[in-house]
């Protein structure tokens, strides 16, 4: 085992020179309370999401000197950053456009009791959330029940996407001088149900894989998610390209970082925690400035019958100086979003996983769109260990996927740099078919290709005739999969 972290770390370390992949490939390891924000009198003519296709957009440009008046409508820890100067942002003062979920989708189903009160629809219509939003009425009596609502509001408004497939681009900072180190990797997820898998032991929720194509020497790590609609932890794998095994760990280990000013897998998408792995502490609904990317993606049907979005009207996101209009923005802020004020719901969550690292976290969800926008996070003794800033998009009108999420940014209080994250491409898919299928979120699945041996007994492509001793085979290390 030794012998394999030194050698991932050594192999590491050739391109990012802090990365330390493997302290959290194989292993797994006091709570604050934070005042809410203070009531902020929003300027007239402040709406939602702002169309900045449309006429470009007005903002003003926010820096150090402006926290005092803006700190009202910031998460407490990102009212920080812009304090210190870590971040600044220009801030949209009008708004053309309010995406929002069509009602049909918020009328619920036939419930069944899954967990602690909380339910869901028992066959789950793709074009159904499972709550209304929450009444004034049941934030008063069980604000628990009311919170529990919403998260599960933000889990399923992805569930019709039933697959989807992100190609991510990871661009690292360690400085705001330096140019950033770029990893690419893949994110996709399946949900089983969506496609009539019939449930077994455990009610599948998702399968999740993640897969780092860029650069060579993190090729062909990944990581595999199960997770169920249980109090059961999630199952969780990774691989090793350099020792060809996969080693199964906890689910602890999704909030490890997967390499320094990283982010973790439970970092992706804003949040993605096991939400009956948490325990509510408190719910408000509170009104604070979003980062909206400029632009929208175009959409177009493959052969497959799966939609394609790719980036148009500048909404890749754009960390370039030229034609910034807040020079004093570190170059991790996309140029190309304008913060404009949303309501939200603040949830304040505690961890019931006492080996995660992740304590306790105060997450921030739009409320329309269902979508994470914020996260902080703090540890066992009660330490700030990072804020992610989530940066939200509007899609095409009649768009069939309900996906706002354009990238993030991670920022850690002990380092200087930051990490972000930008959808370089998004494919949904409403059918299993060419090699979509769910024996390819299967932890066999993550094993390298086995060698192909010639007709005189030698693997393929080998230089010498003199027989080969036998390739040991690959290494898996897992408990049994609970039936899907």
């Amino acid at each position: 085992m030794q012998l394999l972290k030194a050698q991932l770390a050594k192999l590491l370390n050739r391109t990012i020179r802090t990365v330390a992949f493997v302290i959290v490939f194989f292993s797994s390891d006091g709570h604050t309370q934070s005042s809410p924000p203070s009531v902020f009198q929003l300027p007239g003519g402040i709406g939602h999401l702002p169309d900045l296709s449309v006429n470009g957009g007005a903002g003003v440009a926010l820096s150090q000197p402006y926290a005092p008046k803006y700190t009202g409508v910031l998460p407490e820890e990102v009212a920080q950053l812009l304090s210190n100067g870590t971040i600044a942002f220009e801030a949209a003062l009008r708004s053309k456009v309010d995406p929002h979920l069509d009602k049909t989708l918020l009328i619920p189903e036939k419930q069944e009791e899954l967990l602690g009160g909380t339910t869901l629809p028992e066959a789950y219509n793709p074009r159904l959330l499972p709550f209304h939003p929450p009444t004034p009425e049941l934030l008063s009596k069980d604000p628990s029940a009311a919170a529990y609502q919403v998260l599960w509001n933000s889990a399923a408004s992805l569930w019709r996407l039933g697959y989807f497939e992100i190609e991510t681009r990871a661009r690292v900072y360690q400085d705001n001088r330096s140019a950033p180190r770029e990893v690419m990797f893949t994110f996709t997820r399946l949900y089983p149900r969506n496609f009539g898998t019939a449930p077994g032991k455990l009610i599948s929720l998702f399968r999740e894989r993640i897969e780092f194509t860029v650069p060579a020497v993190l090729a062909g790590v990944k990581w595999l998610t199960l997770r169920f609609l249980t109090s059961e932890e999630d199952y969780l794998w990774a691989s090793s390209p350099t020792t060809h095994s996969v080693r199964q760990m906890t689910g602890s280990n999704r909030s490890d970082l997967i390499f320094p000013r990283g982010f973790s897998l439970d970092d992706l998408l804003v949040w993605s925690g096991k939400i009956e792995g948490h325990s509510v502490k408190s719910i408000q609904r509170i009104p604070v400035l979003v980062p909206i990317v400029q632009g929208s993606f175009a959409e177009e049907t493959d052969k497959d019958g799966c939609t394609v979005s790719l980036p148009i009207k500048g909404a890749a996101l754009d960390v370039t100086q030229e034609g910034k209009r807040v020079p004093q923005a570190p170059p991790w802020v996309p140029s190309n979003a304008l913060w404009t004020v949303r309501n939200t719901w603040r949830i304040e969550l505690e961890n019931k996983d006492p080996f995660s690292l992740d304590a306790r976290s105060v997450v921030y969800i739009d409320q329309q769109t269902y979508a994470p926008v914020y996260r902080s996070v703090f540890g066992k003794k009660g330490e700030f260990l990072r804020t992610t800033i989530g940066l939200l998009g509007p899609i095409p009108e009649g768009s069939k996927s309900p996906f706002f999420w354009r990238g993030e940014i991670i920022h850690n209080p002990s380092e200087v740099g930051a990490t972000l994250l930008e959808v370089v491409a998004l494919k949904s898919c409403t059918s299993l078919k060419s090699g979509r299928e769910v024996r390819d979120f299967d932890p066999k699945s993550l094993l390298p290709p086995t060698p192909i041996p010639s007709k005189r007994g030698n693997v393929e492509g080998a230089p010498t005739k003199a027989p080969l001793k036998p390739t040991p085979g690959p290494l898996i290390e897992e408990e049994p999969i609970p039936e899907d």
